[in-house]
């Protein structure tokens, strides 16, 4: 009887926000909404959320982005654009990461507002790039519902799914995902161990709502952005709990952007490169090539700066065989 009432109550709570949606999209014009549905979403915090849905594992300070983020997601099933104060902070990253071969990793958390992401990205890579989302359950024809912007191509998490996302990066592609899987609930290290594994690179966002109403989306490059080792992925690990605990207490994003050097910046753009060439090779040509490797490291004579280029660039090598076996 209990599961019952809550069930009775989840579905008029639905009703009566999609109601409350319709008469704001036939009485006020599209510039007004987002206004008006923020100072809602205020009011129903004050009085105690009893209209609110159900999260996990979340604190009141959270109350307000989330009945917010419900009332944007049911104004913008009805096909209509309207305006949303968005600040973003960090899209160089993504142009940086863009400019190089191969593809990359963007991700972030079950949070409110995540969807403003898709106009960003679309924007920076340009109409030619895949991109694509990792979905449990897409709509229609595969999809990602997306707010003021086209739907956007989904990669289904079953059995494939590995297939897909590999096949994905090696033609340049860009894969966003949540590395949790419900809102404040476990954070996997399933990503951080792939984009290591397929020398890929790894960029987050984050994004909260202002106290002035504006939606801030913050990119930034997490501790371990190649993802090389044990250590890296803890800190990345580390880096999303961090910032998911700021947002859903209400506390600011943490501005603690990695920095790179221009020296860095120069090596991870020199190994992207020699990652996408071995990409190209066929089977039989990487392994020729390592043959040929081997009987360099194979010569006495090198210099150690020589000799370390030649590992390097033979465990690159080795690796991607791996990989392509499924090892």
């Amino acid at each position: 009887m209990a599961l019952k009432k809550i069930g009775l109550r989840q579905r008029l709570t639905w009703d009566a926000f999609k109601l409350t949606c319709w008469v704001i999209s036939i009485t006020l014009p599209p510039e007004r909404w987002y206004r008006t549905v923020l100072a809602l979403s205020r009011m129903l915090a004050r009085m105690g959320g009893r209209l609110a849905p159900a999260g996990n594992n979340v604190s009141d300070a959270s109350l307000v982005p989330r009945l917010l983020h419900r009332f944007l997601d049911l104004l913008y099933g009805r096909n209509a654009y309207f305006p949303i104060p968005l600040v973003v902070e960090g899209e160089q990253y993504l142009r940086e990461y863009a400019a190089q071969p191969g593809g990359f990793v963007c991700c972030s958390a079950h949070i409110p507002f995540v969807k403003l992401i898709f106009p960003v990205m679309r924007r920076v890579i340009g109409p030619d790039r895949k991109m694509r989302v990792v979905a449990r359950e897409p709509v229609g024809n595969n999809e990602v519902s997306a707010w003021n912007d086209k739907n956007v191509q989904a990669i289904i998490t079953d059995h494939a799914v590995l297939l897909h996302t590999r096949t994905l990066l090696r033609e340049n592609g860009v894969l966003m995902l949540a590395v949790d899987k419900e809102q404040g609930e476990f954070i996997s290290s399933n990503i951080f161990r792939f984009v290591g594994k397929m020398h890929s690179r790894i960029v987050m966002f984050f994004t909260q709502l202002q106290p002035n109403g504006d939606i801030l989306l913050r990119i930034m490059l997490p501790p371990g952005p190649l993802c090389h080792n044990e250590e890296e992925i803890r800190a990345n690990l580390d880096f999303v709990a961090e910032n998911v605990r700021r947002i859903l207490l209400g506390d600011k994003i943490t501005t603690d952007a990695r920095v790179r050097s221009p020296y860095e910046l120069s090596l991870e753009g020199q190994q992207s490169r020699e990652i996408h060439r071995i990409q190209l090779y066929s089977n039989p040509q990487l392994e020729a090539r390592m043959r040929r490797l081997q009987a360099l490291l194979a010569e006495s004579d090198n210099a150690p700066s020589q000799r370390m280029l030649l590992e390097e660039r033979l465990a690159l090598m080795r690796t991607e065989l791996e990989t392509r076996a499924g090892v």
